[in-house]
């Protein structure tokens, strides 16, 4: 005999909760049999309980004909696989153990089936949420106005029951996830994304209900969410840039070649009112207000009470059920949809994410690093996502070859936790070996809610520096904010000094191991050192002082010192991040030993023969990589023993004292009077900067680091 409709229905846990299923699924058996149709069903019962058993082995509505399969899968997915593998019917339709549908739910699929052409998967019209909270909604129709296939990047339109050719299955299998593992979920989901892509058309059957059972504890779909799992990367949001192409091969799939050829102008009518949907899609249920239950809904949930008492209410109505509009929100879709077709269809292994490329120490960094990728790794396999909504004044230094997408300028109409949802689906997509992050604080949220994910196809690896501070010297920062919560899922961390990683170990209880020291290598122009008489000053010595103008630079401690030191000048160069009414820089630029010059370009190009050293004030540092400039520059350097400066300058150029004016005042006038010391720190200076200030001595200790700079395939971190 001939199956026309297999049912597979999945049993976990479900326990007594499984009766009141049985019953209504038999029910709706019963009147499909009636009209004709043949029904199997197949129960699979997924490392059921033993509670669970004995109420599927034992059911009285059971009539013997019904398979049932024992699974130990322990996941959905892989349990509903076991279902379809067994199943013979010319149709499928899948249901949960704990759930109840509207009675003449199959038969009206079946019908419904019946008069489709092509691929399509079906899902009922309706669904009736009830349990934890109530509520029903209509379900999305792809040939309605509401559909858009964008919104399937954030939302989910269709439940788990579903109705399709048996082949459907077996074309486009379920995938397990195993969210604890793995940080995938929503296979549901997935599943549904992944039918899209293939081709299929997700239609509703007219009058049938799903009634979803909202568990207090236990929900797969809850779990998922307190774990923020993602869907695993789709075909459905592949790279390449091609959406118009996709569009145009989906839209040759809504063609039926044969109503083309028996009546060609229906068919182009029904082909024109699509486009027409597709263009001018509303997507906003919510302007409709809240319509009320139909009544032929509330008159299938009163006899389905007659199974499951829950679904009234305390005064036996229904008043608790209010509607509810799925969020068909399309523009995230269309936002993703630029961004790859600015990525391109490329075969990216290293993917760099920056908020920016400005002119600073951590961004001269990423630069060092684009290098390293580049001089072993095509630089067409290599990408930039700058994820802040601003200029890149520095993008143009970037090796060529590389892409640069400024992620942050297409997306930044979101809001944050969206922008963070769309960097994770595009880099799930892109499954890049590598990730190296680097100041991006959409990307330090991505790996703390989705790095299980993310590791399991990439390679995860962060810089760091070092702390900034607010009020009474509280540490703040990237490393505050989300070290803790991303350690698990990262190779390593970089950081330029060897002071802040026994900090942050120290403090946040990271291992120590996380972290690999980096020294970057100086990159500026060779200044020719000076002659020993030009470190003698004639007439009154000078100093140099380059920087900006912000709390962490201690201009107030600068105004001190040049308040102690009146017999000396000092040329006084950067940008007011303050503001040029602050006090601190009114009154140095009234100080007559001051020479207030602006911003500057090149730390060569402010250094010149009468300045007997550089003075450099900062409340906390990593490792300013002015001071590189400073000591290429032939300036001996008197700076304060704060962060990795201790890891550049020697011992006789750091002020431990470092609020104490007097303290760099004499540390200042020690140089002036011995000009031997100067050649000898300038000596000491341009040694260190050949050693392991060196590009070779920077690319070396980056192939040390596991999977890093490797193009080739590597193991990856379980």
């Amino acid at each position: 005999m001939a199956i026309d409709l297999s049912v597979i229905i999945t049993f976990h846990k479900e326990g007594v909760l499984a009766h009141a299923t049985l019953r209504s699924y038999a029910l709706t058996r019963q009147r499909a049999r009636l009209a004709g149709w043949k029904i199997e069903f197949i129960l699979v019962l997924d490392n059921a309980d033993v509670a669970t058993r004995d109420v599927v082995r034992g059911h009285p509505a059971l009539d013997g004909t019904e398979l049932i399969v024992e699974s130990h899968a322990g996941d959905s997915a892989l349990a509903r696989n076991a279902g379809v593998a067994k199943a013979t019917g010319t149709y499928l339709a899948t249901l949960d153990g704990d759930d109840l549908v509207s009675g003449d739910y199959l038969e009206r699929h079946l019908e419904f089936a019946r008069t489709q052409n092509g691929r399509v998967i079906l899902h009922p019209e309706f669904v009736v949420s009830f349990g934890m909270y109530n509520a029903f909604n209509w379900q999305v129709d792809q040939r309605g106005r509401y559909y858009s296939r964008d919104s399937l990047l954030f939302v989910n339109p269709w439940i788990s029951a579903v109705f399709g050719m048996r082949e459907a299955f077996h074309e486009v299998p379920y995938v397990p996830c195993f969210p604890a593992t793995t940080g995938f979920g929503y296979e549901d989901w997935y599943w549904n994304c992944e039918t899209t892509a293939a081709g299929f058309e997700h239609l509703i059957v007219p009058g049938t209900a799903y009634y979803y059972r909202r568990k207090f504890s236990g929900s797969v779909n809850e779990a998922s969410r307190a774990m923020q799992v993602v869907m695993p990367p789709s075909r459905l949001f592949d790279l390449g840039g091609g959406a118009m192409i996709r569009r145009l091969i989906g839209l040759a799939r809504q063609v039926s070649y044969r109503q083309l050829l028996r009546n060609p102008r229906m068919e182009i009518g029904r082909i024109m009112g699509w486009i027409a949907r597709r263009m001018g899609r509303a997507a906003d249920v919510a302007a409709h207000g809240a319509p009320p239950m139909p009544e032929w809904l509330q008159q299938e949930t009163f006899a389905l009470a007659h199974i499951e008492p829950m679904l009234l209410s305390a005064h036996e109505d229904l008043r608790q059920y209010q509607h509810y509009g799925i969020p068909i929100v399309a523009r995230p879709g269309e936002l993703y949809r630029e961004v790859l077709n600015l990525v391109g269809s490329g075969n990216f292994t290293h993917v760099m994410v920056l908020p920016w490329l400005v002119p600073g120490g951590a961004d001269r960094g990423a630069l060092h690093h684009l290098r390293a990728w580049a001089e072993q790794i095509d630089p067409e396999n290599i990408l930039v996502l700058t994820t802040e909504p601003a200029a890149s004044p520095w993008a143009n230094r970037v090796p060529d070859g590389i892409r640069v997408v400024e992620f942050g300028r297409i997306v930044g109409e979101m809001v944050f936790d969206g922008q963070v949802q769309l960097l994770t689906r595009l880099l799930l997509q892109l499954q890049p070996k590598v990730v190296h992050n680097i100041n991006s604080r959409l990307m330090w949220s991505a790996i703390g809610l989705c790095g299980l994910a993310l590791r399991q196809k990439t390679r995860l690896y962060a810089s760091l520096f070092c702390d900034d501070y607010v009020r009474d010297m509280i540490p703040v920062g990237h490393a505050r904010n989300h070290l803790r919560d991303c350690a698990k899922h990262l190779e390593t961390v970089f950081c330029d000094n060897s002071v802040y990683p026994l900090i942050w170990s120290s403090e946040l209880g990271v291992p120590e191991t996380l972290f690999t020291l980096m020294p970057f290598p100086y990159d500026g122009p060779a200044v020719p050192e000076r002659s020993p008489d030009a470190q003698v000053s004639r007439g009154r010595p000078r100093a140099l002082w380059a920087g900006r103008f912000d709390r962490q630079k201690r201009p107030d401690l600068l105004l001190a010192i040049v308040n102690v030191m009146p017999d000396w000048d000092f040329d006084v160069h950067g940008r007011a991040v303050l503001g040029p009414e602050d006090p601190t820089l009114r009154q140095l630029s009234q100080m007559p030993n001051v020479v207030m010059h602006g911003e500057f370009a090149r730390v060569a190009d402010i250094v010149h023969p009468a300045q007997t050293a550089y003075l450099h004030t900062a409340a906390w540092e990593g490792m300013p990589t002015i001071l590189m400039d400073v000591a290429a520059a032939g300036l001996p350097i008197v700076a304060p023993a704060v962060g990795g400066v201790i890891d550049f300058v020697e011992a006789d150029g750091l002020v431990e004292a470092v609020n104490d004016p007097e303290a760099y005042a004499a540390k200042l006038e020690a140089l002036a009077a011995d000009p031997s010391a100067v050649a000898r720190r300038v000596t000491t200076q341009d040694r260190r900067m050949a050693g392991e200030r060196t590009w070779d001595a920077f690319t070396a200790r980056l192939r040390k680091v596991t999977g890093y700079m490797a193009e080739t395939e590597s193991r990856l971190r379980q």
